[in-house]
């Protein structure tokens, strides 16, 4: 045993995930402390409590990952005593509260590996189970490549099926189910497989689960009959999907419709009580049998709608589960009306716009009254993915751009904070550029008045990291270190940024793409995207200063290990003048008095009161 290292033990393991689990509850709920209603010193004194939390997490969290390292990767001998206690501890985390995607994907492979070797297919299902999770998560974050590994790690649960009987442990025995469940809910959308083939799996599902193979053991078993109904009830998720199914699973798809529909009428006793999935599919197979006219069934949906946002309006003080249920609900049944029904050409065009008027209306004015409680990362994924979809149909790039800041930027604080400090750092330098030289601009920005190019740089600020809130919960993963996977996906941002927003952020485009690349063009990302032909180079400059500026000396924000103060970063900047960064902004900022003034003044003593400003103007008054 080398000197230091501390043998992984069951006592120890089980001391590991204790420890990961206080930090992440802790952090949590520092989390939550930010939005809430308190006086100046208390906020900011709270805001520094939740930096050395984070702090804290991350060494634990780095150390006790290096130990894991040492024996997944063989370099020390992993006991199988210890190995049952990892893998008991892992299965136990809560992926609702504890979830961490990337990393739980490299640890469920370390872990497939150990129990492969060993042949323990009573450890191996489960892990599959997780890894295809895991994977979906993944893979929803961004890293598309994720969702065949999902897929065919549930394929190989699927392939032990004939061992069903061998499995003392229920727990295992259900894996096979939940793979099929998984399957049927996620890989259509995922575009792994067609709705056709998600129906083969279902009659597959509900085959085996008739066999004498089951029931001989579990035919009393009621969570295995919730999860056969769930499985029949997820393939009506794909309803929009259907019309390009072959005919024969059109007509079971309908069959199974009205069958998912009158159950759950019979056990909630409401039609408005039913889960927006099995309404949609309902109305979507009587319009496919003709018993029902497209327009009848789109206004019936649009007054189901308005009736089940009232009701979830009215439900905003309950907690947990109950909300989020109503709240997927609701977005998910106005998601569909948008970018489905409301899009056919049965429906006309005054029609069409009413509708979605109202969609839009009613919707943005739940998000806002959600306000900024529920920091799931489904509730935030669910709200970013709708205002990414929905910026085109909005009237105006004002309305557009009052989107993106209520609806995303001040649900991600750190990329809420990060965004405004760039845009007031932008601002004080091009203020400086236009009093000492504003020719540095380039001939595109000077035909612009002073207000003008002030607001422009501004604008192009806040949404520079735009791309950042399609990936949040990598961003917000300060608490350890980076994967692989995760790097790769931060350093695609830009790109996801300018892919996210329409033409009329044409004006933005470049800055979102390009402040992540070298003045020169030497280095930096998108590798081959080019910033010296852009008409606003200089702005793409400056913005790229203001971002290494906050991100270097935000000790509070981030979990560095030593505080930076401006004065260093600045020797940075003046080290990579003429490669890395505009050599005339960082003279500017260098020599003008003045400007080095305010921009010390904001990057030390009044930075977290920036902050609390922030948030007592933007996020309290709506909490």
């Amino acid at each position: 045993m080398p000197e230091n290292i501390i043998e992984l033990t069951p006592e120890v393991i089980k001391e590991f995930f204790k420890t990961y689990k206080t930090h992440v509850n802790k952090v949590n709920a520092f989390g939550e402390f930010i939005y809430t209603e308190k006086d100046r010193n208390s906020w900011i004194m709270g805001y520094m409590a939740r930096s050395n939390a984070i702090r804290e997490a991350y060494v634990d969290n780095t150390r006790i990952g290096g130990y894991f390292d040492l024996y997944f990767s063989g370099k020390l001998e992993l006991d199988y005593d210890s190995a049952i206690a990892i893998f008991d501890e892992f299965m136990d985390l809560d992926i609702s509260v504890y979830d961490d995607a990337f990393y739980a994907v490299g640890f469920c492979n370390a872990l497939i590996d150990y129990f492969k070797e060993r042949s323990d297919l009573e450890r191996l299902l489960p892990l599959y189970e997780r890894l295809g999770i895991e994977a979906v998560i993944a893979c929803k974050m961004g890293s598309k490549e994720y969702a065949k590994v999902a897929y065919d790690t549930f394929l190989k649960i699927i392939a032990h099926r004939d061992k069903y009987a061998s499995f003392e442990d229920f727990k295992v025995r259900r894996t096979f189910f939940r793979a099929y469940l998984n399957i049927i809910t996620h890989m259509p959308a995922l575009n792994v497989i067609s709705v056709d083939k998600a129906l083969t799996f279902l009659n597959e599902a509900v085959d085996f689960y008739e066999s004498s193979k089951v029931q001989d053991i579990d035919s009393d078993n009621n969570e295995l009959k919730e999860t056969i109904f769930n499985c029949k009830k997820s393939l009506l998720i794909h309803e929009a999907l259907i019309t390009e199914a072959k005919d024969e699973t059109i007509r079971e798809f309908c069959k199974l419709a009205r069958l998912v529909y009158h159950e759950e009428c019979k056990t909630l006793q409401n039609e408005m009580n039913i889960s927006s999935e099995t309404l949609l599919a309902n109305y979507r197979a009587l319009v496919l049998e003709r018993r029902c006219t497209y327009t009848d069934a789109v206004e019936y949906l649009m007054a189901y709608y308005r009736i089940r946002k009232e009701k979830n309006l009215l439900h905003l003080s309950q907690e947990g589960p109950a909300l989020c249920n109503e709240f997927f609900s609701q977005t998910r049944l106005c998601e569909s009306l948008i970018f489905d029904w409301l899009k056919n050409p049965k429906i006309s065009d005054d029609l069409r716009l009413s509708f979605t008027r109202i969609l839009l209306e009613g919707e943005n004015e739940y998000f806002n009254k959600v306000g900024n409680t529920y920091h799931t990362a489904q509730v935030n994924s669910c709200m970013t993915d709708w205002c990414f979809k929905t910026l085109n149909l909005l009237e105006n790039v004002g309305q557009k751009e009052k989107a993106l800041i209520n609806v995303i930027l001040k649900r991600q604080i750190q990329t809420f904070f990060h965004s405004y400090m760039v845009a007031k750092l932008a601002t004080m330098v091009t203020k400086s550029v236009l009093e000492k030289n504003r020719s540095l601009l380039g001939d595109y920005l000077l035909s612009m008045t002073d207000g003008q190019i002030l607001n422009y740089v501004r604008k192009c600020a806040l949404f520079h990291d735009i791309g950042k809130n399609r990936i949040t919960q990598i961003i917000n993963t300060q608490d350890r270190p980076l994967t692989d996977d995760e790097f790769a996906l931060i350093k695609r941002h830009p790109g996801i940024g300018a892919d996210s927003v329409d033409e009329e952020f044409d004006a933005y485009h470049d800055v979102i793409l390009g402040h992540h690349k070298w003045y020169d063009g030497s280095s930096g990302y998108p590798e081959k995207y080019d910033t010296s032909s852009s008409k606003v180079k200089s702005i793409i400059d400056i913005i790229s200063i203001c971002d290494s500026l906050d991100a270097g000396t935000d000790f509070y924000g981030r979990n560095y290990a030593k505080k930076k103060t401006f004065q260093d970063i600045l020797e940075e900047l003046k080290e990579g003048a003429g490669t890395r960064y505009n050599p005339d902004f960082v003279s500017l900022i260098s020599e003008d008095e003045s400007l080095y003034g305010e921009i010390n003044d904001l990057l030390s003593v009044n930075r977290e009161n920036y902050y609390f400003d922030l948030v007592k103007i933007h996020l309290q008054a709506q909490h």
